[in-house]
């Protein structure tokens, strides 16, 4: 069951990856330049890449577990706009990406506490062994 939570993550590392090349993308003069930039191009295939594990992960995973690890994601999205981007972090851009954090990581690290306090079933961060 490892080798699925790896794909996850994987797929999730490679899906952030493909916002920056999207993102960097962006910077052509025009739209259909855009389309065609080489930048966008690689954007599209990770996020091709990154569909294609997720969809090995949740062979086995399940969608409960899954879909909510992608959020993490938001978080790193947004350190990669301002610092790759110059984006502007805002005090609500961060107030969101503090309470996605807020409720996930907990839910990964402690999933058997949460479980109790939120009557959710208890969540694995990683399988046994890893």
């Amino acid at each position: 069951m490892s080798r699925h939570y790896l794909y996850l993550w994987t797929g999730i590392v490679i899906g952030i990856g493909g916002q920056a090349l999207l993102k960097a993308g962006a910077s052509a003069p025009d739209f259909a330049s855009q389309i065609f930039s080489l930048t966008t191009v690689a954007g599209l295939a990770c996020y091709g890449a990154a569909t294609l594990m997720y969809m090995m992960a949740i062979r086995v995973i399940p969608i409960a577990v899954a879909f909510p690890s992608i959020s993490m994601s938001y978080v790193v999205v947004l350190l990669v706009g301002a610092t790759l981007f110059g984006e502007h972090l805002s005090a609500a851009k961060v107030a969101g990406v503090v309470m996605i954090g807020a409720w996930e990581v907990p839910k990964r690290v402690y999933p058997s506490g949460l479980a109790l306090a939120t009557n959710e079933a208890p969540m694995a961060p990683f399988p046994p062994g890893l």
